[in-house]
Protein backbone atom coordinates (compact mmCIF):
# COMPACT_ATOMS: atom_id res chain seq x y z
CA UNK A 1 0.00 0.00 0.00
CA UNK A 2 1.02 3.61 -0.44
CA UNK A 3 -0.24 6.84 1.00
CA UNK A 4 -2.87 8.46 -1.26
CA UNK A 5 -3.98 11.52 0.69
CA UNK A 6 -4.36 13.15 4.08
CA UNK A 7 -7.82 14.68 4.68
CA UNK A 8 -8.58 17.74 6.80
CA UNK A 9 -12.14 18.79 7.60
CA UNK A 10 -11.91 22.57 7.87
CA UNK A 11 -14.48 25.40 8.25
CA UNK A 12 -13.80 27.14 4.90
CA UNK A 13 -12.25 24.63 2.53
CA UNK A 14 -12.87 26.77 -0.56
CA UNK A 15 -10.92 29.78 0.75
CA UNK A 16 -8.19 27.52 2.13
CA UNK A 17 -7.95 25.67 -1.19
CA UNK A 18 -7.63 28.94 -3.10
CA UNK A 19 -4.86 30.20 -0.75
CA UNK A 20 -2.94 26.92 -0.94
CA UNK A 21 -3.19 27.03 -4.73
CA UNK A 22 -2.37 30.72 -5.16
CA UNK A 23 0.19 31.22 -2.37
CA UNK A 24 1.79 27.81 -1.92
CA UNK A 25 1.53 26.86 -5.59
CA UNK A 26 -0.22 23.57 -4.85
CA UNK A 27 -2.07 22.37 -7.93
CA UNK A 28 -5.69 21.30 -7.58
CA UNK A 29 -6.18 17.79 -8.98
CA UNK A 30 -9.88 17.40 -8.20
CA UNK A 31 -12.35 19.95 -6.87
CA UNK A 32 -16.04 19.35 -6.22
CA UNK A 33 -18.70 21.72 -4.93
CA UNK A 34 -21.66 19.36 -4.36
CA UNK A 35 -22.85 18.07 -2.01
CA UNK A 36 -19.97 19.74 -0.07
CA UNK A 37 -16.80 21.53 -1.15
CA UNK A 38 -13.90 19.12 -1.46
CA UNK A 39 -10.49 19.58 -3.12
CA UNK A 40 -7.45 17.36 -3.56
CA UNK A 41 -4.22 19.39 -3.80
CA UNK A 42 -0.53 18.73 -4.07
CA UNK A 43 1.95 16.70 -6.02
CA UNK A 44 1.17 13.06 -6.82
CA UNK A 45 1.37 10.48 -5.52
CA UNK A 46 0.52 12.11 -2.17
CA UNK A 47 -2.29 14.65 -1.94
CA UNK A 48 -4.02 16.71 0.73
CA UNK A 49 -7.81 16.76 0.79
CA UNK A 50 -9.46 19.91 2.14
CA UNK A 51 -13.19 19.70 2.69
CA UNK A 52 -15.99 21.21 4.77
CA UNK A 53 -18.29 18.44 5.92
CA UNK A 54 -20.90 19.45 8.53
CA UNK A 55 -21.39 15.76 9.43
CA UNK A 56 -18.15 15.84 11.45
CA UNK A 57 -16.42 18.42 13.65
CA UNK A 58 -13.93 20.67 11.91
CA UNK A 59 -10.40 20.65 13.22
CA UNK A 60 -9.44 23.57 15.44
CA UNK A 61 -6.11 23.93 13.64
CA UNK A 62 -4.94 26.99 15.55
CA UNK A 63 -5.18 24.97 18.80
CA UNK A 64 -2.84 22.24 17.53
CA UNK A 65 0.85 22.94 18.12
CA UNK A 66 2.82 23.00 14.85
CA UNK A 67 5.22 20.44 16.35
CA UNK A 68 2.20 18.11 16.67
CA UNK A 69 0.80 18.73 13.16
CA UNK A 70 2.32 20.66 10.29
CA UNK A 71 2.61 20.61 6.53
CA UNK A 72 6.29 20.65 5.57
CA UNK A 73 7.23 22.49 2.37
CA UNK A 74 10.61 22.36 0.68
CA UNK A 75 11.97 25.86 0.03
CA UNK A 76 14.81 26.99 -2.21
CA UNK A 77 15.01 30.38 -0.44
CA UNK A 78 13.70 30.42 3.12
CA UNK A 79 13.81 34.19 3.67
CA UNK A 80 12.05 34.99 0.38
CA UNK A 81 9.36 32.36 0.96
CA UNK A 82 8.89 33.46 4.57
CA UNK A 83 8.35 37.09 3.53
CA UNK A 84 5.97 36.08 0.72
CA UNK A 85 3.85 33.87 3.00
CA UNK A 86 3.67 36.49 5.75
CA UNK A 87 2.61 39.09 3.16
CA UNK A 88 -0.16 36.67 2.12
CA UNK A 89 -1.50 36.30 5.68
CA UNK A 90 0.59 33.55 7.30
CA UNK A 91 2.00 34.13 10.78
CA UNK A 92 5.71 33.52 11.44
CA UNK A 93 6.12 31.54 14.66
CA UNK A 94 9.82 30.68 14.87
CA UNK A 95 12.96 29.73 13.00
CA UNK A 96 15.19 31.33 10.43
CA UNK A 97 17.78 30.41 7.84
CA UNK A 98 21.35 29.87 9.00
CA UNK A 99 24.33 31.62 7.39
CA UNK A 100 24.36 29.03 4.59
CA UNK A 101 20.63 29.45 3.88
CA UNK A 102 19.55 26.14 5.46
CA UNK A 103 17.01 25.77 8.22
CA UNK A 104 13.45 25.13 9.37
CA UNK A 105 10.87 27.89 9.79
CA UNK A 106 7.44 27.42 11.39
CA UNK A 107 4.38 29.46 10.43
CA UNK A 108 0.61 29.18 10.57
CA UNK A 109 -1.52 29.60 7.49
CA UNK A 110 -4.50 31.99 7.83
CA UNK A 111 -6.68 29.01 8.91
CA UNK A 112 -4.26 27.95 11.65
CA UNK A 113 -2.55 24.91 10.13
CA UNK A 114 1.12 24.73 11.00
CA UNK A 115 3.46 25.11 8.04
CA UNK A 116 7.14 24.28 8.09
CA UNK A 117 9.49 25.71 5.48
CA UNK A 118 12.46 23.36 5.03
CA UNK A 119 15.78 23.79 3.34
CA UNK A 120 18.09 20.88 4.07
CA UNK A 121 21.64 20.23 2.95
CA UNK A 122 20.42 16.80 1.82
CA UNK A 123 16.74 16.87 0.75
CA UNK A 124 14.54 14.09 2.16
CA UNK A 125 12.97 13.46 -1.25
CA UNK A 126 15.09 13.29 -4.34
Amino acid sequence: MKLEHLALNVPDSKAMTDWYRDVLGMPIHVERFEPIHCAFLGEPPTLIELYSNPAAPCLSLSEIAPLSLHLALESEDLQTDLARLVDAGAVHLEGEADDDGYGLIFLRCPWGLGLQLCKRETPLVK
